[in-house]
């Protein structure tokens, strides 16, 4: 019997129920295809990515924190007020008008390690019909500057940048989640791929034992026609077919199953018809890759760990600066000049004269600092859950990788061993066969050895796609498992 897997999915269709001819011709479906298109489809992969993009949003919202805040006005005011006295400079008759032109800008930035700086200019000229106004129009000018920072929180200059850390953690999260979910994928695509193929082998071996079942019921008829076997010889034979049909039909069920769920992983509907390409057997013989310590430490989970780890180490430094008091340092000068127009009214900030100028230090604290101190307590916990978690998550991936090569191991010398053992029973069920053609044993006999055959067959396909998908498994943990996809 054949150990070769060169039966498809189309050719057993066929075997178990005739179809129309042109149902014969269905897409060739390659390994690397299934994936491409598991990786095209799946939607909590475009879910993953929509996180990303979220994420890298939220990133740059935290920036603007950070961005200069240029400002720039004009205005005009232009008031007319009735008078009834001459000390308004107008006559009685008339009504006092006063207008004036402003014109502004300036920038306000705060930096990341802490301080706040503003620095802004304005102009204005002002106008009245009052004969008091000695100076009409008037020009003004003035600079004004501004500094704040918080003193000792500026020890900590991380600390004014902590939003933006954490929302730069939270997007890298996003990317490694994203990762996370495309190899998972791909992993869940191998693993209902050589499903498929397994149950596609299962059931041609159970096809080819119901044909020998058959054959040995037709001569065991024929031979109790001539009266040379008996009702019991008989009785066996039928019971033997009957159950080898049933095996058959049962490999059918899980092979139409099998394609179902590959189908809907891949697809994300069913009735799609493919055929399977790639010598399984080929698969099975082929070595584990390199997995360097390089290429495991950049798993994505691996990676995602780390970061929500630096993440809650953020909360934790932040949360600990909240504990000091509060000392804000304001400073503000400004630089003022007027004059009949607006070169006269410059020139003293050219010179910086007319300088007025303030300082101020705050010290503030709440007395018992509970929420502080709640802060800082649940920070420190969520710090100590994350660093076990990451620990945990260490551990786990280490017994995953031996786990899957002791499997990969033990795999392989289960199909050496069955390879063995089938030609052995190969042997023996030819020899039988033989012996019952010449009456010299019962067909019971013979049935037990097709038994023991049909059992070794099963077996072997057992094996030999635990061997493969264990030596995917070993490579997603050694983190070189879309590297090997990619070769």
């Amino acid at each position: 019997m054949s150990h070769g897997i060169k039966a498809s999915i189309a050719v057993l269709l066929l075997l178990s129920c005739p179809a129309p001819a042109a149902a014969s011709e269905k897409t060739k479906l390659p390994l690397s295809r299934a994936i491409e298109i598991s990786l095209e489809k799946n939607l909590d992969l475009k879910i993953a990515l929509a996180g990303t993009r979220e994420s890298a949003g939220y990133l740059m919202r935290s920036e603007g924190e950070f961005d200069w805040d240029l400002k720039s006005s004009l205005s005009r005011d232009y008031n007319t007020t009735p008078t009834a006295s001459t000390l308004d400079g107008v006559d009685e008759d008339n009504s006092l008008k006063t207008n004036k032109n402003a014109l502004g800008f300036g920038f306000n930035k705060k930096f990341a390690f802490g301080p706040k700086l503003g620095i802004n200019y304005s102009q204005n000229v002002s106008g009245s019909n009052s004969s008091y106004a000695t100076t009409n129009p008037l020009y003004s000018a003035n600079v004004a500057g501004s500094f704040e920072v918080s003193v000792l929180k500026l020890l900590t200059p991380s600390w004014f940048r902590r939003s933006l850390d954490e929302s730069e953690q939270d997007w890298r999260i996003a990317e490694t989640r994203h990762g996370e979910k495309l190899v998972d994928t791909v992993q869940k695509t191998i693993d209902l791929y050589f499903d498929c193929k397994q149950a596609e082998q299962e059931f041609r071996v159970q096809t080819e034992i119901h044909k020998i079942a058959l054959e040995n019921l037709e001569f065991v008829q024929r031979k109790r026609s001539a009266g040379l076997a008996s009702k019991i010889d008989l009785l066996d034979a039928v019971v033997a077919e009957k159950r080898a049909d049933e095996g058959r039909l049962r490999a059918q069920e899980t092979l139409s199953r099998s394609t179902d769920e590959l189908n809907a992983h891949i697809l994300g509907d069913l009735g799609q018809e493919f055929e399977l390409e790639g010598d399984l057997t080929a698969e099975a013989e082929k070595s584990l890759p390199e997995m360097p310590a390089a290429a495991l430490d950049e798993r994505p989970d691996l990676q995602r760990s780390r970061h929500e780890l630096t993440k809650a180490e953020i909360g934790e430094r932040g949360a600990s600066r909240e504990l000091y008091p509060d000392f804000n340092a304001k400073a503000n000068v400004t630089y003022a000049g007027i004059g009949r127009d607006l070169t006269e009214a410059q020139e003293p900030l050219k010179e910086f004269a007319n300088r007025s100028y303030s300082a101020s230090l705050t010290a503030s604290m709440p007395l018992f600092r509970w929420t502080a101190r709640g802060t800082h307590k649940s920070a420190q916990a969520k710090l100590e859950a994350q660093s076990l978690r990451n620990l945990q998550l260490k551990r786990n991936i280490e017994i995953e990788l031996r786990s899957s090569l002791r499997r990969f191991e033990s795999a392989g010398k289960r199909v050496e061993a069955l390879k063995r053992a089938i030609e052995s029973e190969t042997e023996s069920f030819a020899a039988k066969k033989a012996f019952l053609r010449a009456g010299r044993i019962g067909v019971a006999e013979l049935n037990r050895s097709m038994d023991s055959l049909l059992h070794a067959e099963l077996e072997l396909v057992k094996a030999t796609v635990s061997r493969v998908k264990a030596r995917y498994a070993a490579t997603k943990a050694g983190g070189v498992l879309l590297k090997e996809i990619r070769n």
